[in-house]
């Protein structure tokens, strides 16, 4: 939240940065470059803690789920592993997997900050022009609703991609 605030804070400081230097007011260039360098530090430093923190989250879920699905896969007895597939069950587990770390990440590192950009955004243009604030509301739910209606058309075909290739997987499987 503090990087997204800083991230639109710089280019309004730069803006009065240049400004001050255009009309040649030194005091205020001096101020606004220790304001820039300032926020510049800050926002390092909020992102070497969200990586450190965050990619240790990030690997103790994904630990976490190997763990339990080897537990999982262990309570089976030798007649069930000989009896079904152990093979496509584990390409199945390890797709699963893949995709829960997947999606972990996108919405570590990709939605959430995205998200919070654009609310403080909208915060940010309602207390200054609430015109162009409801505006942008507006565009953002119409882009949200086309979004998802889009998706869940391919949904079904990426349901019907997925039997396949599990279908083909089994194949391959028995050879």
């Amino acid at each position: 939240f503090f990087s997204e605030s800083i991230n639109l804070t710089l280019p309004y400081i730069y803006g009065k940065w240049v400004n001050s230097a255009t009309l040649k007011d030194l005091e205020k260039v001096v101020f606004f470059t220790v304001i820039s360098l300032v926020l510049y530090l800050i926002s390092q430093v909020i992102h070497w803690w969200r990586d450190k923190h965050v990619n240790v989250l990030e690997m103790e879920i994904g630990n976490h789920l190997s763990v339990e699905t080897a537990q999982s896969v262990l309570k089976f007895s030798v007649g069930q592993h000989h009896n079904e597939n152990s093979g496509i069950k584990q390409q199945v587990i390890n797709k699963g997997l893949n995709a829960i770390e997947q999606a972990t990440g996108q919405i570590m590192w990709q939605m959430t900050p995205m998200f919070l950009s654009g609310v403080l955004t909208i915060v940010v243009l309602l207390f200054y022009n609430p015109t162009i604030g409801l505006v942008v509301i507006l565009g953002s739910t119409i882009y949200l609703i086309l979004t998802l209606q889009a998706h869940s058309k391919f949904f079904i075909e990426m349901r019907s991609n997925r039997e396949k290739d599990r279908e083909t997987g089994k194949i391959y499987g028995e050879i």
